[in-house]
């Protein structure tokens, strides 16, 4: 295939996300989980440079990040190995560097969303339609068709099928993680015995209410937002439960859980009371961030 030499090295964010919204609602036959909720970007970002040249069919990976595997290990190195599958990419070589910001199993989707950059700018580079990206991702990773996708949308299935909802209303987003991360295993083990998740479907909120709350402010919007992990991570996890009630005294409007944890969010209206919520973090030696809302146009 040839390629636009115009375009052989791109430059891309990869946004992290946060869950404003996450029911796990049963358990499947080969042992995943059906869901049903809402993602939502935000502008905390890894930098993923992706570079194409003639040569040898080699994937070469670096990262900031010295304690992340740089092969077939790691989500990146096998979006550049899945594309070159699936659009039948020869005689390039492929380079990819990251430069790490997002918490590492943090529930952010620091991998998810440095594996969609690569596919995103590999698209970009061989010419390929971007919907055509979205099978590729599907097999890479739950998270992964919404961290190509961007900005607000439901998430249903495992992850992977995405619907557009109403932008998430501006504000002031801190995130805040503490302790070690958190095992997805681990977590919807617990889940499922806390909650009694099985095979047969349970709603555990109300999903419809916290979507016609995104079309007004973020004061209707944060009583709303909900997430299934929040009652078996809060109680064994000492770092993120320390983060909750540090965010939760500093008078943000909601803290929540973000996917299985163990970071931690909150929502502000201002920008001083973004401030204290990052002032009570710092206080209390945790990793933290201020970021706002992603909106899906704001990256096309």
């Amino acid at each position: 295939m040839a390629i636009n030499m115009k375009n052989k090295s791109i430059t891309l964010r990869g946004y992290a996300k946060i869950n404003l919204f996450l029911d796990v609602i049963s358990k499947r036959a080969d042992g995943y989980h059906n869901i049903d909720g809402v993602m939502q970007t935000v502008s905390l970002y890894d930098t993923v440079t992706v570079s194409v040249s003639e040569g040898e069919d080699e994937i070469l990976l670096s990262c900031s990040d010295t304690s992340l595997p740089t092969d077939r290990r790691n989500l990146a190195y096998r979006a550049a190995e899945s594309f070159r599958e699936a659009f039948g990419i020869t005689g390039h070589s492929i380079e990819i560097s990251i430069d790490k910001n997002i918490p590492v199993a943090a529930g952010m989707a620091g991998g998810s969303t440095d594996c969609a950059a690569v596919l995103s700018a590999l698209g970009q580079i061989f010419d390929i339609d971007k919907t055509e990206l979205f099978t590729v991702a599907e097999k890479l990773g739950a998270d992964v068709p919404f961290c190509l996708y961007k900005g607000t949308a439901r998430t249903a299935g495992i992850g992977e099928r995405l619907t557009p909802v109403t932008p998430m209303p501006d504000c002031f987003i801190v995130i805040g993680r503490m302790g070690e991360g958190v095992s997805t295993p681990v977590a919807f083990s617990r889940l499922d015995e806390v909650l009694s998740v099985c095979e047969e479907e349970v709603r555990h909120a109300d999903l419809s209410r916290m979507t016609s709350a995104l079309e007004k402010d973020v004061h209707a919007l944060a009583p709303t937002l909900y997430n299934s992990f929040g009652e078996v991570i809060f109680p064994i996890h000492e770092g993120a439960d320390k983060v909750r009630r540090a965010l939760e005294e500093s008078g943000a409007l909601r803290v929540l859980l973000s996917g299985s944890g163990p970071s931690v969010f909150a929502l502000y209206e201002t920008e001083e009371g973004a401030q204290a919520g990052y002032d009570a973090l710092r206080a209390i030696g945790a990793d933290r961030f201020i970021t706002r809302p992603v909106r899906r146009c704001d990256e096309e």
